[in-house]
């Protein structure tokens, strides 16, 4: 499992936590700090290195799905795209 360092959620915000969440592995992303490829925590890592539920963890992971950012293999990975993959409309 990679270790999202650095990554700090504040459960006294009035910023929901998936979107704390969110906002955090972006600027990792968009930074660098997470190369194309990178396998990232299960939704069940994050809960645990976070002390957040597991619809959390899922939410903000399906927002960046839905971004473009992200990329879920077959339900088992998450992982980090090479470029944001564009987003048909619905």
């Amino acid at each position: 499992m990679i270790e999202l360092n650095g990554i700090q959620l504040d459960k006294t915000s009035a910023v929901p936590l998936y979107e704390q969440l969110r906002k955090a592995l972006l600027e990792a992303i968009t930074s660098g700090k997470l190369s194309a490829g990178t396998k990232l925590p299960t939704e069940e890592e994050l809960c645990a290195q976070f002390g957040i539920s597991r619809p959390v963890a899922r939410q903000a992971y399906n927002m960046l799905i839905e971004e473009g950012f992200l990329w879920n293999a077959c339900g088992a990975a998450v992982l980090l795209c090479a470029a944001p993959i564009p987003v048909a409309a619905s």
